[in-house]
């Protein structure tokens, strides 16, 4: 199920992120920048690697890869909530595992 997903955004992650993040503007090359939905934003302190799936927000100081940034959206607990966290992505995106 894991690796349905990551090939699905292999090197795209942009698709993913777009989805859930307000005001996400590409900066240059793989990066991205948006408000992060963790804390109240005023200017855009969120960054993303579009090729990675890794982000780090500047002014919280939240990181990770896309499966933390989804189980964090959504309340789950990247361990316990696995199969959730899978089954909410592939269901968002059409993605049949």
């Amino acid at each position: 199920m894991k690796n349905k997903i990551e090939e699905y955004f292999n090197g795209h992650y942009h698709k993913f992120y777009q989805r859930y993040l307000r005001d996400c503007k590409n900066i240059g090359g793989n990066e991205y920048i948006a408000l992060c939905p963790f804390h109240d934003d005023k200017t855009p302190s969120f960054n993303f690697n579009s090729e990675s799936g890794l982000y780090l927000c500047r002014g919280c100081g939240r990181k990770g890869n896309a499966l933390h940034f989804y189980a964090k959206l959504n309340g789950f607990d990247t361990k316990r909530d696995f199969p959730k966290i899978l089954q909410g992505i592939a269901r968002d995106f059409g993605i049949d595992i």
